[in-house]
């Protein structure tokens, strides 16, 4: 049998060629193309997946992975998705188990990569704080901005850190978009964003963010970006803002470009402080240090919503900048004290209010004049902690310890033990009690009495016979009991109680609720230096010892205050640490003369980097003389 030999021709030949090149070019650079989807697992699952440009890591419906590290993106233009693109409950589910990580996936300096279609739940509950972003992206070098990076229709929750999706700058054109996010953090402890943006040329659109406790979406400046269609709402925890414009840092107020437009801001189901907050100084402007200014954005046709908003539109520290045709559908809280910017009343919350001083730019016919007041200090959050749920988790013995003073202060105590990271599950928003039914006028003052207590002196200023039996007091957020306490006090009688629970040396908080006449709060180091009602700003105006005072504003945005003394030329340091213990900055490292001191925070790392909103210590040591005290830092 003969067997002709096939001639192709040169022609053909090259085109076969071609086609096998072609072929071999995209295996070689899509090596996944064909690969089937990965089942469920651990991170290694996903990230053997992600080799090379262009690698997609394909994750089947219903597919559970248990991340005890974080998942990398280690190329450009790579991706990680659930098959066929579900938007429901069957997307693939990824779960933080790792106790030493707060980051399920991190994008950090890859170009044009993509996260859709999953649920990820950063397992804060179980798992307790930890520092960073549940999804981190962002974050190129110095001479390149990442670009192009995406979240899209991503479910998550709980992150154990500062917010759930972080993109980072430098970077550029990043879009979030159909994302269903939170709840996060907790307002009365840990506080986090939904959408943290620092990145210019971003969209940001059609998210709906529920329960995100420090900002439902918050822009470090971001110039030209598009934050649009959002709905954020309170259900269930105290938000601080819906949109947060209030950073200055890290671009000197650079606004341009930045369009917030169409977004729905709901307080339905609790308090929203700020609706949307606009310059650096919404939270009260120092006359003495309001020089800074945000410039050039547009705030258009958003609309408040809900019976539980504090501020709605509310601008201070801004040029260059319009807000038009917004509307505002909410109740605003009639906040529970008065404000105080700086010795002025301050205002109380409405829909559109603005500091004219420091204001300028495109503002709707409904704005009013306002002097602005800490929102905090107007609607006071009080925390509560389960005394046995933080001794089932710390042990009773180092609670014992901690509570009579043998570790040091309380909460860095607590938060040094060997859970300590869980106890934010202890803590709940407290609720005072109803007293509107209640007769007679109590008054309260706090005196000192040894070895560690504080003796309380109640007075009826009235013809009444005043109620105590629904009297509370905490004392830096635990319930605590008044020995000596009377069911109740006659028209013009006086009592005293003594109260001894966590009455150890240092800093204190401690309030009064359900008093006929109202409640108080006592803010001092113990032991006291006289017998009134006192804080550290009011010591003697030459103490004979070192000393720290509160810093001021507390809480304080964009710049707190500390003030200090010292009674001999010291070698001394001041330093910022989170409640981790991480060291955050060093204010002062020197050798000082006698006398008064004062120094400022910006609230910047040791990089210049604004760290995210929350608790902070800060600490001086001079000898043998070591203090700390708490501050919180607002956006």
């Amino acid at each position: 049998m003969n067997f002709n030999t096939i001639n192709l021709g040169p022609a053909r030949s090259l085109q076969i060629y071609c086609i096998i090149f072609i072929i071999s070019v995209i295996i070689y650079f899509k090596p996944n193309i064909y690969a089937q989807c990965i089942s469920s697992g651990n991170q290694s699952d996903i990230q053997n997946s992600l080799n090379g440009i262009g690698a997609e890591a394909i994750l089947c419906p219903d597919a559970v992975f248990e991340l005890d590290d974080t998942i990398y993106f280690t190329a450009d233009s790579q991706s990680i998705y659930t098959e066929g693109y579900p938007t429901d409950s069957t997307r693939a589910f990824l779960r933080i188990v790792g106790k030493n990580i707060a980051m399920a996936v991190s994008g950090e300096g890859n170009d044009y990569i993509s996260l859709k279609n999953v649920i990820i739940d950063g397992n804060r509950l179980n798992l307790g704080i930890a520092d960073g972003a549940l999804i981190n992206f962002g974050r190129g070098v110095e001479d390149h901005n990442v670009e192009g990076q995406v979240v899209e229709w991503v479910k998550a929750f709980e992150p154990r850190g500062w917010t759930i999706i972080y993109f980072g700058g430098p970077c550029r054109g990043a879009l979030a978009r159909n994302n269903e996010l939170g709840p996060a953090g907790k307002a009365e402890y840990i506080i986090a964003d939904g959408i943290s943006l620092e990145c210019p040329n971003s969209t940001i659109e059609n998210n709906t963010i529920i329960d995100a406790t420090d900002g439902g979406i918050v822009i470090f400046e971001s110039p030209g970006s598009l934050i649009a269609n959002n709905t954020i709402r309170a259900e269930n925890r105290i938000m601080f803002y819906g949109i947060s414009m209030e950073d200055y840092w890290p671009l000197d107020g650079n606004f341009t470009g930045t369009r917030v437009i169409g977004n729905i801001i709901d307080a339905s189901g609790a308090m929203i402080r700020r609706g949307i907050g606009m310059g650096p100084y919404v939270g009260c402007a120092n006359p003495e240090q309001d020089t800074l200014r945000s410039r050039g954005a547009v705030i258009s046709g958003n609309t408040l919503m809900g019976s539980h908003m504090a501020y709605g539109f509310v601008v201070s520290g801004v040029e260059d900048w319009a807000v038009t045709d917004n509307v505002d559908l909410s109740t605003h809280l009639t906040p529970e004290e008065e404000g105080d910017c700086f010795g002025s009343v301050a205002d109380h919350p409405s829909g559109f209010q603005y500091d004219s001083l420091t204001s300028n730019g495109t503002f709707q016919p409904e704005f009013e004049p306002a002097i602005l007041g800490g929102s905090t200090e107007m609607f006071p959050l009080q925390a509560v902690v389960s005394e046995p749920c933080i001794r089932n988790i710390v042990g009773d013995g180092v609670f014992d310890d901690i509570k009579a003073g043998i570790q040091g202060e309380i909460w860095p105590a607590l938060e040094a033990t060997l859970n300590g990271e869980l106890i934010d599950q202890c803590i709940s928003i407290y609720e005072p009690p109803d007293i509107s039914d209640l007769l007679g006028n109590v008054g309260l003052e706090v005196l000192n009495c040894e070895p560690s207590c504080l003796e309380l002196r109640m007075f009826n200023l009235s013809d009444d016979t005043a109620n105590l039996q629904r009297a509370e007091f905490l004392m830096d957020d635990f319930l605590v009991s008044c020995n000596g306490l009377p069911d109740s006090l006659g028209p013009w009688e006086e009592v005293h109680c003594t109260i001894t629970d966590f009455v150890i040396p240092g800093f204190h908080v401690f309030t009064w609720y359900g008093f006929p006449g109202g409640g108080g709060k006592w803010v001092s180091s113990y032991p006291m230096e006289t017998t009134a009602i006192t804080s550290d700003d009011r010591k003697s105006p030459n103490p004979k010892s070192f000393s720290l005072s509160q810093n001021y504003p507390n809480p304080f945005n964009p710049m707190a205050t500390i003030n200090y003394y010292l009674p001999k030329e010291s070698e001394i340091s001041i330093t910022i640490y989170n409640l981790l213990g991480k060291e955050i900055c060093q204010l002062v490292s020197s050798v000082q003369p006698p006398g008064k001191h004062s120094i400022q925070w910006n609230g910047a790392d040791y990089l210049g980097n604004p760290v995210s909103a929350g608790q902070y210590f800060y600490q001086i040591q001079a000898g043998d003389y070591i203090k700390s005290k708490k501050m919180i830092l607002l956006k």
